[in-house]
């Protein structure tokens, strides 16, 4: 668990935990914790959770990681695709940081048996950062590790955000599951 990238309320996060209220949320659910079950870490192909803030894309995401890692007893860590960038650039620096190279941070992220990116899309303002996701989706692509998305866009949004090559990859095999309720998070009422 401390190379999961769970922290905070994800640390608790289960598919127990996630409040599944409607058909498609018990769906969404279901199918997330079947692949957590089952999936091959030397298979490509994991599932999208996409739609809009607050929908509980994440915390099914952190329940895929902590089943992968508890009951499954494999290596899964959840990180956001700005982290991957961060860490990637931490080797750029002269000190402590710079022993570690880009390609070890990129091997690093690859021998995850199951690797869930947040917040793809989010942030990426050049050509650069994309190429760094690219570099870390295409190696996994490689070696069939499986990789999970999690995206607040829809999917032309999301092409249009990470490019047609970084998409076509993530695309193989991967089962879309639009995430289309309001969020867990409340709403702000009115207060006469």
């Amino acid at each position: 668990m401390a190379c999961s990238g769970l922290r905070g309320r994800f640390l608790r996060a289960s598919f127990e935990s996630f409040v599944a209220a409607t058909p498609a949320q018990q769906k969404v659910s279901a199918t997330c914790k079947d692949f957590a079950e089952t999936f091959d870490p030397g298979r490509w192909g994991a599932p999208w959770l996409i739609g809009l803030p607050g929908t509980g894309k994440t915390h099914l995401g952190a329940s895929c990681v902590r089943h992968a890692i508890e009951r499954r007893q494999q290596w899964a860590q959840l990180i956001s695709a700005r982290d991957i960038v961060q860490r990637i650039r931490s080797t750029w620096g002269v000190g402590a940081s710079a022993l570690r190279t880009e390609q070890n941070v990129i091997d690093d992220l690859v021998g995850f048996d199951l690797l869930v990116i947040d917040e793809v899309g989010v942030g990426f303002g050049s050509d650069a950062e994309l190429v760094q996701l690219y570099a870390v989706i295409d190696a996994r692509y490689a070696e069939e590790h499986p990789t999970m998305l999690i995206s607040n866009l829809n999917q032309p949004a999301l092409k249009a955000t990470i490019g047609d090559r970084l998409f076509d990859r993530l695309q193989e095999r991967a089962q879309v599951l639009p995430c289309g309720w309001p969020s867990h998070r409340g709403s702000l009422k009115d207060e006469e």
